[in-house]
């Protein structure tokens, strides 16, 4: 029998704790941010159960909102308070999406169409920069590596074989001609005596004379 306890958290947030007894096994428990996707593990385990289907001895059978949770709890503080911040959507997002699946039964296309609603549409209506779904699927795959090197609860990152967005070229900036007067303009109040020379070498060969000629640098810099 499945019993759901609802935890309301300091800031607001609110967890769905399932816990799911039946005679002859162990009890199972798991964690989600929303009563939809603790309802379905709940249904799917207890038909697994009913079907004979069930090996909780199996590492196999943990969800990735339990992997979430612990990379949560585990990983996320050793990361600045900045860091956790950005990273909390995108967390919040896969448990959403895909807490309720068995991370024996996570499969590439769930992360796929996953990935395509990111780009297509994103929760706020907007659709996402390429960097940001990036950030969204390096996360998932902090997570799994967590499961697969530390918990043992999967052998393998599918994440390795999802194609991420190609990122746009940076952007090449030159200095301005008021940029590079200061530049050489400290350069020459340098106590290095080599500096200003170097700074005007590079600056009107970007340096490939020096290595196409192998000029030492070193000395210069000394």
């Amino acid at each position: 029998m499945a019993t759901m306890n609802v935890h309301r958290a300091k800031d607001g947030s609110v967890t769905y704790r399932v816990r799911i007894q039946r005679k002859g096994l162990p009890t199972q428990s798991a964690s989600f941010s929303s009563r939809k996707a603790a309802t379905q593990w709940s249904a799917m385990v207890e038909t697994q159960i009913i079907e004979g289907r069930y090996f909780p001895q199996r590492k196999t059978q943990h969800t990735l909102g339990e992997l979430i949770e612990r990379y949560l709890s585990s990983v996320m503080p050793k990361k600045t308070p900045e860091t956790q911040q950005t990273h909390r959507a995108p967390l919040q997002f896969w448990r959403d999406r895909l807490g309720h699946k068995l991370l024996a039964e996570l499969a590439r296309a769930d992360v796929i169409h996953c990935r395509d609603e990111l780009s297509d549409r994103a929760p706020s209506g907007v659709s996402l920069a390429p960097a940001t779904i990036c950030k969204y699927l390096s996360l998932l795959s902090g997570v799994l590596n967590l499961g697969v090197k530390e918990l043992g609860w999967l052998d393998r990152n599918i994440m390795s074989t999802i194609t991420r967005p190609s990122l746009p070229p940076g952007r090449t900036r030159f200095l301005t001609d008021e940029e590079r007067s200061r530049l050489l303009t400290e350069c020459k109040l340098s106590q290095n005596r080599y500096l200003y020379a170097l700074v005007v070498l590079a600056l009107a060969t970007t340096l490939r004379q020096v290595l196409e000629n192998n000029i030492p640098i070193q000395p210069l810099c000394g």
